[in-house]
């Protein structure tokens, strides 16, 4: 049995089998017969030193086209964060502006309604922002819009009053609007 895995093909089994009959050679035949081996393996070394290097070459360019899918990859992913940031930042700049149109509306629209309201009244918001102003010593941005926004609902007023559009101008009203354009003026001047 031993002698049968010996013989199979194998590398140990073809070296035995071979020096059994190598040594039945006559000593030239058997040098003949070892040069033939030995360059057949010479042959088998290069035919593996070919594949090797083939191996090798295959698995760098394996290894270079993985890095150059890998970089696509990361360009494209990059290229599409910057799309989405674009985006973002493009709705963001559109989402502000709307929001300060429509601010801007709202504000005008209260202007155009505060300019309506009787001159007393104007009148009265305008001491009440002067004494919260003056009592706490500093004027907040809240006070600041409400005074701007009294400021052009009086200029408004004036323009109304000499255009003709109130029939009765007493002292009273001219020394309202007066007063109050005083008080603005102070109060805007800080």
């Amino acid at each position: 049995m031993a002698d049968n895995n010996k013989c199979d093909g194998s590398s140990d089994g073809r070296e035995l089998f071979e020096d059994l009959n190598l040594k039945r050679l006559s000593p030239g035949e058997r040098i003949e017969k070892l040069k033939k081996i030995e360059e057949e393996r010479k042959k088998e070394i290069e035919e593996a030193e070919r594949l090797i290097k083939e191996s090798v070459e295959e698995i760098k360019q394996e290894q270079e086209l993985r890095e150059e899918i890998e970089e696509e990859e990361r360009f494209q992913k990059e290229e599409l964060e910057k799309k989405k940031n674009d985006n973002l930042e493009v709705l963001i700049e559109e989402t502000k502006q709307k929001i300060i149109d429509e601010e801007n509306y709202v504000n005008t629209q209260y202007q155009v309604k505060l300019s309506m309201e009787p001159l007393s009244n104007l009148y009265d918001q305008v001491k009440e922002v002067y004494q919260e102003v003056r009592g706490s010593g500093e004027i907040n941005e809240g006070q600041k819009q409400q005074l701007e926004n009294l400021s052009y609902a009086m200029h408004n007023k004036e323009e109304a009053i000499n255009a003709g559009d109130y029939n009765t101008v007493g002292e009273q009203i001219e020394g309202l609007l007066s007063a109050s354009k005083r008080i603005l003026n102070y109060m805007k001047r800080g």
